[in-house]
């Protein structure tokens, strides 16, 4: 049986799966997290605001609130990871966005972040990365979802896309105070509402 290297799984999965070790910093990430949950913060400087229903994104920036938010990316030496994952040889931070949804339906079920619409390019191109984390509450729950290797399978027609990507098998990414989630923006993914916002 062939082991497929990280950068060979990464382009064949358009997903994989990065540790966060237990640490000091690891037990700081969680427990901000757990306070603006809360809403345990300076609600003159910071606050909650709807961008898609169903969900809230804090705001202004979590990295003001929190520099553990920066810290627990070199802590885990994420930009290394990412390296050895995708052969990006130099990769930006964007953005951090913190965001609650709430119970319910799916606030964004199966999409694309970056695709082609009868030749037209939407979203980022050539695809970014992304980075989800679904911490761990009271049990473990279904957050994400992804069809493996959609990222290379495009069709410009978004219904026949779709039609022919949702054919093929889904993975299910839970929630865990100890995995992240590294994925292709172009890989269909979409949202699955837990019992508990986070």
């Amino acid at each position: 049986m062939n082991i497929l290297k990280p950068t060979e799984d990464f382009f064949f999965n358009g997903y994989t799966t990065l540790s966060l070790k237990s640490s000091p910093v690891q037990k700081k990430f969680l427990n901000a997290i757990k306070k603006v949950k809360e809403n345990d913060f300076d609600q003159e400087k910071f606050s909650w605001k709807t961008k898609y229903p169903g969900t809230e994104d804090f705001r202004e920036s979590v990295f003001d609130y929190d520099p553990c938010f920066i810290d627990v990316l070199f802590d885990n030496n994420i930009p290394e990871l990412i390296e050895k994952c995708t052969n990006y040889k130099r990769v930006t931070l964007a953005h951090i966005q913190l965001r609650k949804a709430y119970p319910g339906n799916s606030y964004m079920d199966w999409h694309r972040d970056s695709y082609i619409d009868n030749g037209k390019q939407v979203g980022m191109f050539p695809p970014s990365i992304k980075i989800i984390f679904y911490p761990l509450y009271s049990e473990d729950e279904d957050c994400l979802k992804v069809i493996p290797g959609s990222h290379i399978r495009f069709f410009e027609d978004r219904k026949i896309d779709l039609e022919i990507n949702t054919k093929f098998p889904q993975k299910i990414i839970k929630s865990s105070d100890h995995n992240m989630t590294l994925f292709d923006t172009s890989i269909w993914h979409g949202a699955a509402n837990g019992k508990d916002p986070t």
